[in-house]
């Protein structure tokens, strides 16, 4: 990101300004990691990696705390609370991870997460959530130029020298006092569509997460929101990796969809197979046309909404194109069926297949 300003001009801008989370600050600046003790450090570790900061919402968190022991020690039962008070427990691990509802996102809050090791250690982290505020700032300093450059191929460009820019006003040309390539932290939303026909789509969710994951900088953040008809329990913002794909892989919602989807298609297969072993051609392309349809008890025409050719029926049902014609000209016949430029099926033809 390249900025350049021409001083003398009036700037003013509103500035909305979520403060980072402080994780655990002593007074000399340090941040206190498991408990603060001055012994050396510990092969058992704890920590929080999210929330880290807050979203200004009044919506449903997800703490996660990453947790690593050394070989043979046991963790007992991991305790979540939020200004002194228990919000839940997680027996067994990993994830480690409990709901909040974060109702006032304009109060500071304090998260301490806790476990003890059967060494007797004790392991704990905590992240002080400063309350969301909002800053105006009026400044007269000069007018900034914020712009980015591409390459054909739509990369950025960040290594052209000052003399290639030129700014002009009403086509006189102006001063440019200083050039300055920066950096912005950005906190960057992943929207997991968790309804059940994104349930299959699962690996490229998580191929997304991951390309997500690469592009974040060192301080960029990454918030997952999972939705249907509302959003769900967000996890973050946060920048650490083992959570945001946790947010994918361990997403409760997510699961229960992709589990539903196994279980329809499960029951399909074996309808599918049970049509091809005891039914006959006709009662099969019977059968497709009404699943193509939906045609209800009702007696009413139904068209089919996605075009499918004869090639195509005849693959699913297990016969020849000239089959598929033959069949679908004696529907017609019997006023099964309509067709002419557009496929529509009528619910009585259920009653080839209910027929012995």
């Amino acid at each position: 990101m390249i900025r350049r300003a021409v001083l003398g001009v009036a700037l003013f801008s509103i500035v909305a300004v979520a403060l980072a989370a402080q994780q655990g600050v002593a007074p000399g600046g340090g941040a206190v990691r498991g408990g603060g003790s001055s012994d050396p450090p510990s092969a058992n570790v704890l920590r929080i990696t999210s929330p880290l900061g807050r979203t200004g919402l009044v919506t449903r968190v997800r703490i996660v705390a990453q947790i690593s022991v050394a070989p043979g020690v046991q963790l007992s039962p991991v305790e979540f609370f939020v200004d002194g008070t228990r919000v839940g427990i997680v027996q067994n691990g990993p994830p480690y991870a409990v709901e909040w509802l974060d109702e006032n996102a304009f109060e500071k809050r304090e998260i301490l997460v806790q476990a003890n090791t059967s060494a007797g250690e004790i392991l704990r982290d905590t992240v002080s959530l400063p309350p969301f505020e909002v800053v105006e700032k009026t400044e007269v300093t000069g007018v900034l130029v914020e712009t980015s450059v591409f390459d054909k191929n739509g990369r950025f460009v960040s290594d052209l020298p000052g003399t290639a820019f030129t700014i002009t006003e009403d086509d006189v040309q102006q001063k440019i006092d200083f050039i300055s390539r920066e950096s912005v932290e950005t906190d960057m939303v992943l929207l997991v569509d968790n309804s059940q026909s994104m349930s299959r789509r699962m690996d490229y969710v998580r191929g997304a997460t991951e390309r997500l994951i690469a592009s974040l900088r060192e301080k960029d953040r990454a918030i997952v929101a999972p939705f249907n008809a509302h959003v769900g329990n967000i996890t973050g913002p946060t920048n650490d990796v083992p959570t945001l794909k946790q947010a994918i892989d361990d997403h409760p919602e997510l699961a229960k969809r992709f589990m539903e989807f196994l279980l329809l298609r499960n029951s399909q297969v074996e309808a599918d197979l049970v049509d091809q072993l005891f039914n006959s051609s006709e009662k099969r392309v019977a059968r497709l046309l009404i699943l193509l349809s939906r045609v209800g008890h009702e007696a009413e025409l139904i068209a089919v909404k996605a075009p499918i050719s004869q090639e195509i029926m005849a693959a699913r049902v297990g016969t020849t194109r000239p089959r598929i014609n033959y069949f679908l000209n004696k529907f017609r016949k019997l006023g099964l069926i309509e067709y002419n430029g557009e496929l529509k099926v009528h619910s009585s033809l259920v009653n080839i297949i209910l027929r012995e």
